[in-house]
């Protein structure tokens, strides 16, 4: 079937009056116009068929004026009937596509002037705040204020965009000192200066029923929407306020649900006594602008981060191919604050399995790492220390009690053994997860430790005086005693190293941050061992023996703390 203009004016014939072929637009686009009567009012609309119909949905437009500003219906006329991300469109049936699409778009019509869904006003408002804007104009800005409190002073941000001379309002901050840390070219410009600005929270329930069509907001409109939608003490508050400064930006919150608000803003330029939010003359229309939201509250829920790691400090020892991806994971999954511990600087060796790229090489891991998780989330806060996590214990650097988590990832048994030993011992070391990665892709493991609970890192290693297999890691995929050693080298002993790749790196560090988000979240932890088991192929053909933990039943490589535990553990044996 061919989908033609002709193919349009038949299949919403009998859906539209008197329906009329419009033509052929470029890049393909069909419009095909007609009536339709919704109540009683009768309205012209145009149904356009994008290049990529059906893999696209059709766009619906009216074209006579609504007796009414319709919820959902732009200046332009388009009728937003439904949403396109993630829809799935059947696009072997192009002309139910058709017929679904107009219903929805009457349906959103006739609900719309019936005044049936006008809380969908404040459900969209950034939108109808661009289409009420002076000139139908807005800008965007940026702002980092917690839509939340009370009537009060913020900092509104100044700055240069790229190649203009002339500075304009980039963002709101809480505070000024924000601007060090966020005050970045790419958001807020070159530049950049901070003055005083309000900020005004609306209260719940917000009554909003914007101009007629056509119209725009003026600030004697916007001083009545304030005054209605603000409590008496908010309003004299914002009357106090502004009577200081006639010229003070203002950002407003405005609460589209019980869990999200949006945030728009306006300024009056020139020169006033009075701010015509107080009745002063508006002598320019004010400016409008809409805020992208990147504050704590909204920008962590939005990436799937939990808000609730936001006042936890993670200690990350060791930050090599897992470690770097065990804090990058951490970061993104909301933790408020990483201190990370490692002695070395990145070589070359290592940058196809590492979080950093050959841009730091020659750096300190750790410097590397607070450098890309800062400028990468916003609302994190890293801390480093470049040095040996033994030494740095020892001269009391880092103490235990400072952080909520401990995450070790050393890649060195020995030392971790120590850690193991020392932290058992004290009594105000937080919960600790080890991580380590097998060779050859054969799997990964995390062991969680819990003060004064058996199941320790020590539990997992057999006893040196094991007759069969001393200090056997009893948790491995891999066969005791294996004949030769797992490492390579492929450029004399400077060069040996274990081989792994960035997957199986992955892979463990997801593992272990699972297993780290749920302790941080949870009342009582518990000890716990967790691994992934890969596929033996590479292992064995390499001339290795994979062990009897490898065959067992997928079910078991998750075991509680008294599950591995060792009744001999000379480390459990100091805390039980």
């Amino acid at each position: 079937m061919e989908l033609n203009g002709d193919w349009l004016l038949a299949t919403v014939t009998g859906r539209l009056e008197g329906p009329v072929l419009l033509g052929q637009l470029s890049q393909g686009i069909l419009v095909v116009g007609g009536r339709a009567t919704i109540g009683e009012t009768t309205v012209d609309l145009q149904i356009w068929l994008p290049r990529h119909f059906p893999a696209s949905l059709p766009i619906v437009f009216v074209v006579s004026p609504l007796p009414r500003r319709v919820p959902h219906v732009t200046n332009a006329g388009m009728v937003c009937y439904d949403r396109t991300a993630g829809l799935i469109i059947d696009r072997h049936n192009p002309a139910r596509v058709v017929h679904q699409a107009l219903d929805r778009a009457l349906e959103m019509l006739e609900t719309g002037l019936g005044g049936r869904n006008a809380s969908d006003f404040v459900a969209e408002f950034k939108s109808v705040w661009r289409e009420l804007a002076p000139e139908g104009q807005t800008q965007e800005v940026y702002s980092l204020v917690e839509p939340r409190g009370r009537v009060r002073w913020i900092r509104a941000v100044y700055g240069r965009l790229q190649s203009q001379k002339e500075e304009q309002l980039t963002g709101f901050l809480e505070e000024a000192g924000q601007l060090g840390r966020w005050g970045k070219p790419a958001l807020f410009g070159n530049a950049p200066r901070l003055r005083r600005a309000l900020f005004v929270p609306l209260r719940p329930k917000v009554s909003f029923q914007p101009p007629a069509p056509e119209g725009r907001w003026s600030s004697r409109q916007i001083r009545q929407f304030l005054e209605i939608n603000l409590k008496k003490k908010e309003r004299q508050t914002l009357r106090r306020l502004l009577a200081t400064d006639p010229l003070a930006p203002v950002l407003l919150a405005v609460p589209r649900d019980a869990q999200s608000h949006a945030l728009v803003a306006f300024e009056v330029p020139g020169a006033y006594l009075l701010h015509p939010l107080l009745g002063g003359r508006e002598r320019i229309a004010p400016r409008f602008y809409t805020a992208t939201r990147l504050d704590q509250t909204y920008l962590l829920p939005r990436g799937g981060a939990s808000r609730g790691l936001a006042s936890k400090h993670a200690l990350i020892i060791g930050c090599g191919s897992l470690g770097s991806r065990i804090a990058e994971l951490l970061a993104g999954s909301g933790i408020g604050k990483l201190t990370l511990v490692d002695p070395e600087t990145l070589c070359t060796d290592n940058l196809y399995r590492h979080v950093l790229s050959a841009h730091h090489v020659g750096r300190s891991k750790v410097v590397g790492m607070q450098v890309e998780l800062e400028s990468r989330y916003l609302h994190l806060r890293v801390q480093t220390v470049a040095g040996d996590i033994l030494e740095t214990l020892d001269s009391g650097t880092v103490r235990l009690d400072a952080f909520d988590l401990i995450v070790a990832a050393t890649g060195e048994p020995s030392v971790e053994l120590e850690l193991n030993r020392r932290f058992r011992a004290a009594h105000n070391a937080p919960p600790i997860v080890y991580s380590w990665l097998e060779v050859l892709g054969l799997g990964g493991h995390a062991v969680l430790t819990v003060s004064g609970a058996r199941g320790c890192l020590e539990c997992v290693y057999n006893p040196a005086s094991h007759a069969e297999a001393p200090l056997y890691n009893r948790a491995s995929f891999a066969a005791a005693r294996q004949r030769r050693d797992y490492g390579r080298d492929l450029d004399g002993c400077g060069g040996a190293f274990t081989p792994f790749s960035a997957l199986d790196a992955a892979r463990t560090a997801e593992l272990t941050v699972r297993m780290a988000v749920r302790t941080l979240e949870a009342r009582t932890p518990q000890p716990r061992l967790e691994s992934w088991r890969g596929d033996a192929e590479r292992f064995t053909t390499a001339g290795f023996f994979v062990g009897d933990r490898y065959r067992v039943n997928a079910d078991t490589l998750t075991l509680s703390g008294e599950s591995f535990a060792r009744a001999d553990c000379p480390c459990c044996r100091v805390t039980s």
